[in-house]
Parts: structure tokens; C-alpha cells; sequence
């Protein structure tokens, strides 16, 4: 079976690698030399990585710390009854008077995050590497390891060999509950932080504490910051590569095993459907978020609370993921039919009407969870 999935993954024409699995791969092959391995990545080279992973995690908590009391006065600020705030004891106040200075330092803040945290990454899958090699066999190296990982959650995740135990109900039911309850944490911290960042710089753009020159280039370097720091993070993502081998394979497997052939090619469309169904959910809920966010900005009151703006976008975004993609397959399950039948396969324009309907079926797919925040959006101001 692993041999059966080895050799689909190798006839993918598009692979999905993060640029860190990348370098990763390529530090694997030069530990395979155990003479360079054992010379210049050994222990002390372990342990070298994990002071260094440590320290950027410390520099990454301190940053968190700043940007979050940078928000909280920039909060703090919205309200003109309230310009000053405590935090543990710290007193922050006239906050109203430094806006832009405020907003310039958050913004600062996003991208030097977004790339330490990216090179942690990096260095974390070296280290994984590397113990590897230090404890080949696995049950040695996840004990091991945990002098210098921080695994938090084996203290409460048990291991299971199916031999002699295998999990109750009861314990899968309240994992799955735990993993959702991370997601929709995870997804609420992430649209809430975004939200609150926009909303912050429309309060510096339409309520002014300098100058308008010295506004307009705080507004213009918060949203370029900000867009800065998504894209680092997007870079860090699975992104794909094309392998340019696949039709060479393909062709020999066609002429070799006619009927394994026709097997792979069902499971990569299987594969492709799963990713296409993955990327639909993260481009719809980028879009939601981005439509949020414009018709907040251009239908949006600004005598409107803050809080209800936030609650008002974070309900939107969900309602959106919730419906998008039921939609988006009725629409794709429709489209397709309608296009088999219109183009049967001895067509001369059917490789190009399929490139078109492609097209506009991932326009549909980031149209759609658009089109229901801004509609939600809107239902919620005509009633205000």
C-alpha cells in the first residue's frame, strides 16, 4: 500500500511542497553522508539549533506582547470618552494624540513577526532531521526529543498500538470536539485580529491626529504592511511545482498496465478534488475577510461601536464558510453536466470551452462566499 501511494505521488504532475519541506529534503540527502553528519551535525549542532529556536521564540512572545498593547491603545483610542487604558499595572494614557505613531509601530510589528516565525519553522524541520539521524528508531527518538522539543501535548494525548488497546469512543469523540473547538479558535483569532487591524486603520483615516500628509503615509504603510505580512505567511504555505516528468510516466504506465493506468488516473482525481475542496475553503475565507472589510469601509458608520463591527464581520466570514461551499458544488455539479452534454467528446472545442468552464468555476468559488458577507453585511446596516 505504501509503495502503491509512493508511486501516485511520484506521477503527480503538480506537486505541493512548502519552500522549507524544500530545503528539508535537500539537508536530508547530505545527512545520508554519515561522515559529514556525524563530523559537523551532531549533538552540539542539535543543541545549537534548539537555543536558537528558543530565543526566536522568545523574541516571537515579546513581539505578540507589544503588538497586543499597541492594539489595546489603538482600542482604547476609538473611544473619545476613553483615551487612556492599564495593562498589568501600566498606565497608557492621551492615546487619542498618538494614532499614527501607535498604528506605524503595529504595522512594523506584522512582517518581522511573520518572518521570524517562518525561519523558526525552518529551523525546527533541521532539528527534526537531525534527531532523525540521532535516533533512527522512532519510539527512542520521541523520548528523546523531548529534551529539546516542547511537545505539550503528550501529557494528554495517549498512544495506542490497536494490539492490545485501541481508544474509547468516548476519548475520539472529545478529541474530535478538542480539534474543533482549536479550529474555530484558531480561525476567530485570525479574522478577529484582521478585522480589528482594519478597523483601526479606518479610525486613523477618518479621524486624524497629525497632519493629512502624515495620516495618508501611516494609512498607505499599514495596509502595505499588513498585505506584506499575509504574503510572507502565504510563502510559507504548501505551493506547487510542476513536475514535468508526469506525461513521460503516465505514458509509460499507459503502455505497460492499461489497467492500472486508468486506476491512477481515478486516484489523482480523487487527490485533485480533496485539494481543490481545500484551496476553495482558504480562498473563500480570504475573500470574505478582504469583502468584510470593503463594505465595512465604504457602507460602515463610523459612529458605529467597534464591537459591533467586529461581531458583525466575524458573523459574516463564518456565514460565508458555512454556505460557500454546498453552493459552490451545486453550481460545479450543474456546470458539468451542462457541459458534457454541450461538448460530447469528439468536439473540436471542447479542451477549450473545459479551460473557460474551469475558469469560472473558481471564480464562482470566491465569488460566492463574497457575495454571501457582503449580503449579510448589508441586511444587518439596512436595519440599523
Amino acid at each position: 500500500m505504501n509503495d502503491e501511494r509512493s508511486e501516485i505521488t511520484a506521477l503527480k504532475r503538480t506537486r505541493w511542497r512548502t519552500a522549507i519541506s524544500a530545503r528539508a529534503e535537500r539537508f536530508s540527502q547530505l545527512l545520508d553522508n554519515k561522515t559529514i553528519a556525524s563530523k559537523y551535525f551532531g549533538e552540539k549542532y542539535v543543541e545549537a539549533l534548539s537555543n536558537r529556536i528558543n530565543r526566536i521564540g522568545r523574541t516571537l512572545l515579546v513581539l505578540a506582547v507589544a503588538y497586543l498593547i499597541l492594539m489595546l491603545s489603538l482600542f482604547a483610542a476609538q473611544d473619545s470618552g476613553k483615551n487612556e487604558f492599564e495593562f498589568f499595572g501600566y498606565g497608557f494614557k492621551n492615546l487619542g494624540y498618538h494614532k499614527e505613531i501607535l498604528l506605524f509601530l503595529a504595522a512594523s510589528l506584522s512582517p518581522v513577526s511573520a518572518t521570524l516565525s517562518g525561519y523558526q519553522r525552518y529551523l525546527v524541520a533541521l532539528r527534526a532531521e537531525c534527531l532523525k539521524r540521532l535516533a533512527p528508531i522512532a519510539e527512542v527518538r520521541d523520548f528523546y526529543s523531548s529534551a529539546l522539543l516542547d511537545n505539550y501535548f503528550d501529557a494528554f494525548a495517549k498512544p495506542y498500538d490497536y494490539k492490545n488497546s485501541r481508544p474509547h469512543l468516548a476519548t475520539t469523540s472529545l478529541a474530535f470536539v478538542l480539534i474543533g473547538i482549536m479550529l474555530i479558535v484558531i480561525l476567530t483569532l485570525f479574522a478577529g485580529s484582521f478585522l480589528l487591524q482594519l478597523n483601526v486603520i479606518y479610525d486613523v483615516a477618518t479621524r486624524p491626529s497629525t497632519s493629512r500628509v502624515v495620516n495618508l503615509f501611516v494609512v498607505g504603510y499599514a495596509l502595505a504592511a499588513i498585505f506584506l505580512a499575509w504574503t510572507i505567511s502565504i510563502m510559507q504555505l504548501p505551493l506547487p511545482e510542476v513536475d514535468v516528468s508526469n506525461y513521460r510516466r503516465l505514458s509509460e504506465l499507459q503502455a505497460s498496465d492499461p489497467e492500472k493506468y486508468k486506476e491512477t488516473l481515478t486516484r489523482l482525481a480523487r487527490g485533485a478534488n480533496r485539494r481543490e475542496d481545500a484551496w476553495s475553503l482558504a480562498l473563500g475565507f480570504v475573500a470574505s475577510i478582504l469583502t468584510v472589510a470593503a463594505v465595512t469601509f465604504l457602507f460602515g458608520r463610523s459612529t458605529q461601536a467597534i464591537e459591533m463591527r467586529l461581531s458583525q464581520g466575524l458573523g459574516a466570514v463564518f456565514l460565508a464558510i458555512l454556505f460557500a461551499k454546498p453552493a459552490a458544488d451545486l453550481i460545479k455539479k450543474a456546470t458539468l453536466n451542462w457541459f458534457f452534454e454541450k461538448y460530447p467528446a469528439d468536439t473540436t472545442e471542447r479542451l477549450h470551452a473545459y479551460g473557460f468552464v474551469k475558469r469560472a468555476l473558481l471564480t464562482a468559488r470566491l465569488v460566492i462566499p463574497a457575495a454571501i458577507a457582503a449580503l449579510f453585511l448589508l441586511l444587518q446596516y439596512s436595519r440599523q
